[in-house]
């Protein structure tokens, strides 16, 4: 049976290092940016991440993007 695939959103998972925590651990927090189009480029979704970088304080430690397609049969 063939499917048919379409993107329909998409979205923006930062990680960030808030240093250790008093049991000596590493702490992260983490921030989604909801509602991304799927014609935007890799490359801007990582532009993206490298200016909110300049703005905050806190290190990007990982960026993830997550694509939400929709299946139907053909």
């Amino acid at each position: 049976m063939p499917v048919i695939s379409n993107e329909t959103k998409g979205s923006i998972r930062l990680k960030y290092s808030e240093g250790l925590g008093p049991d000596g651990k590493e702490k992260f927090r983490y921030n989604n940016y909801s509602g991304l189009k799927p014609t935007i480029s890799d490359a801007l979704v990582y532009q993206f991440k490298k200016l909110l970088e300049e703005v905050q304080t806190d290190a990007v430690t990982e960026v993830n993007r997550q694509r939400i397609f929709e299946l139907a049969e053909a």
